[in-house]
Formats: C-alpha cells, sequence, structure tokens
C-alpha cells in the first residue's frame, strides 16, 4: 500500500511527455503563409490548446510581463480577425487560463489552425501542446 501511494505522488512531481502530434507542425505546414478568400479548413473549425512560453533569463524581466506581452498580442490579433473572418459560424479562439508556476509560464486558449501558426511562429513560444484531459484511472470495461 505504501509503494501505491509514493508512486501516486511520483506521479505529480514527474513531468510527462506524451510524443503526440505536433501541432505547431501541422499549422505551419498548411497555415503559415495562408491567404484566403473563402472559409478553408485553417479558418474553419477550432481546437483546445496549451501555449507553454520561453521563461525568461534575464533577473530584471519577470516571467508574467513576457506572458501579458505575449497575450496582449494575440487578443489584438484574434480581435483584428474577428474583424475581418470569412467563417461566421465560428470564432477564430479565445485566451483561456494563464499561469505563471516558477519558469513555466502559459495559457490555454481555443484557436483555428491560421491563428495557431501565427502563435507558433513567434520566439517566445518554446511549445504547443494538444489541451487533453487525461486520467490515471483505468476504464473498468476495458480490464
Amino acid at each position: 500500500m505504501m509503494f501505491k501511494n509514493i508512486l501516486s505522488l511520483a506521479f505529480l512531481f514527474v513531468p510527462f511527455t506524451f510524443a503526440g502530434p505536433d501541432p505547431c507542425a501541422k499549422a505551419k505546414a498548411s497555415c503559415a503563409n495562408h491567404v484566403s478568400h473563402s472559409c478553408d479548413s485553417c479558418q474553419s473549425s477550432v481546437t483546445p490548446y496549451i501555449v507553454v512560453l520561453n521563461p525568461t533569463t534575464d533577473s530584471a524581466v519577470k516571467n508574467s510581463s513576457i506572458l501579458n506581452g505575449h497575450v496582449d498580442w494575440l487578443t489584438q490579433l484574434l480581435e483584428g480577425s474577428n474583424n475581418n473572418k470569412l467563417c461566421e459560424s465560428t470564432a477564430d479562439g479565445f485566451v483561456g487560463q494563464q499561469f505563471t508556476i516558477g519558469s513555466l509560464i502559459g495559457y490555454s486558449g481555443t484557436f483555428n489552425q491560421d491563428v495557431l501558426a501565427k502563435i507558433c511562429s513567434r520566439g517566445d513560444v518554446k511549445y504547443v501542446e494538444y489541451d487533453v484531459k487525461i486520467s490515471t484511472k483505468g476504464n473498468s470495461n476495458n480490464a
């Protein structure tokens, strides 16, 4: 029983890396130089993501300043793209929760591929992951 509790605690402190598809590679390949006059795959649907930013190495700059600057840029981008959007049935995206936990800074959000390609092309972005729910409990139906 003690081993199970220790193992459970280890999962809280060990960072996980999921070798899933890279959302940035897909967005950049499909939509980085995108110019469209119709509603297409770069603009037609939104997907939830977690965006992690590069932390600062300059002690004079706070990580929260980096996050605020990036989110301000993204908010302006989304406001501008929503005014010129071609797909009336979908929004281009929105920013969700923001986090600054030590050197881990970023936010969750929901974006179309066109906006994601612009996010991924910025130098302050460390990586982007799909925002999915995971569970450590197995499904009893599959046991």
